[in-house]
């Protein structure tokens, strides 16, 4: 019996020992895991340390590649814009040693006037435009019942307008004259500015034709009276040369 419960018992301690190898192997196991993870990871850290360095530098040199760019185009561009300032202050300068009366109607006090108030232009552009209109209307008004247009109308009541246009066509010479003391360069040397002038003097001759070669025998045209050929021939180039005027005017902003 005795001889048994020894047996037994040398078989129990003998399990507990062979489970207690099996654990410290286990955990030794384990223990050369987490070295090895622990290696792993202390051999990678230096090369993802390095990596990320990398880029760092990559980005600030793109960076400063970039920022010497910028500062480069912003240096052009203003050596650019002092070169071209300075060519137009030539080319000015110029024009003013070459053309002195320009340059004396640029820096009268109504060119003063005119530049340096800010409603002065629009407010000389508007009363340019009602003189127009008194002076085109009349004038208008005439030569289209010379055409026939209306012809019941008596031709010779008519005229009795003309110092209305003669007033109009006052506002339009003195608004000119301080549109063109703005800037002188600016009309002086405008193709359309000069059709215009060479136009309005196409105009007064056509009216001086008119005054001496039809004038004379209009109070003779009556309500229905047919106005002569050489009137409405007159009367019809008036019209043209007006309309030519009117748009001359309109493309000196544009040339």
């Amino acid at each position: 019996m005795i001889h048994i419960v020894l047996a037994a018992a040398a078989s129990a301690a003998s399990g507990a020992a062979a489970a207690g190898h099996a654990a410290v192997s286990a955990a030794a196991g384990a223990a050369g895991g987490a070295t090895a993870a622990h290696a792993t990871v202390a051999a990678a850290a230096p090369a993802a340390a390095s990596a990320a360095s990398s880029v760092a530098a990559s980005a600030a040199s793109a960076a400063s590649a970039t920022s010497a760019a910028g500062a480069g185009s912003a240096t052009s561009l203003a050596a650019l814009a002092a070169q071209q300032n300075a060519a137009y202050a030539a080319q000015q300068a110029a024009k003013e040693a070459a053309y002195p009366i320009l340059r004396f109607m640029k820096y009268t006090s109504i060119g003063a006037w005119v530049r340096n108030s800010a409603w002065t232009f629009p407010f000389l552009q508007s009363w340019h435009f009602i003189g127009m209109t008194m002076l085109l209307g009349v004038v208008g008004a005439i030569d289209l019942r010379v055409l026939g247009v209306a012809r019941a109308v008596p031709l010779a009541p008519l005229h009795r307008f003309l110092p209305l246009a003669f007033i109009g066509f006052g506002i339009n010479l003195i608004t000119g004259i301080c549109f063109f003391c703005h800037d002188p360069w600016v009309y002086a040397f405008n193709i359309s500015f000069r059709i215009k002038m060479l136009l309005i003097l196409l105009a007064g001759l056509n009216a001086l034709w008119f005054r001496l070669g039809v004038f004379l025998d209009l109070e003779r045209w009556g309500p229905g009276i047919e106005a002569s050929r050489l009137a409405k021939v007159i009367s019809a180039i008036s019209i043209v040369i007006w309309l030519a005027v009117i748009t001359a005017g309109r493309y000196i902003a544009f040339t």
